[in-house]
């Protein structure tokens, strides 16, 4: 018994070709395909429920510091103020200077 498979053009399960694009066209598609995987990323850091808001932050951080630009998009306020450099800076505190000695001397009996 032989089995003959034939294929027509209307049928749906028939072998299909991908098309050829250009050099050009495949630079965009890609660009745009991983950029929209990106933010896609952004967005589940963002709306995760289940991430620490410590690990998210770092998170953020990192993904600032890896892909500004597309952070500058989804955060365009937070880009501006530093660019801008304006920081709330909080005045550091330096530890009295005898505190350290006086602490060596605590150990001795008199």
């Amino acid at each position: 018994m032989i089995i003959t498979i034939q294929f027509t053009s209307n049928d749906p399960s028939s072998v299909h070709y991908c098309k050829q694009v250009t050099v050009n066209e495949y630079e965009n598609l890609r660009l745009s395909h991983s950029q929209k995987a990106l933010v896609d990323l952004l967005d589940e850091i963002i709306a995760d429920n289940t991430m620490s808001s410590k690990d998210k932050k770092k998170r953020l951080k990192q993904f600032q510091k890896t892909y500004p630009d597309i952070y500058a998009e989804r955060f365009p306020s937070v880009q501006n103020e530093a660019d801008c450099d304006i920081k709330e800076t909080k005045p550091k505190i330096k530890p009295p200077l005898f505190v350290k000695p006086l602490l060596r001397l605590r150990g001795l009996r008199i």
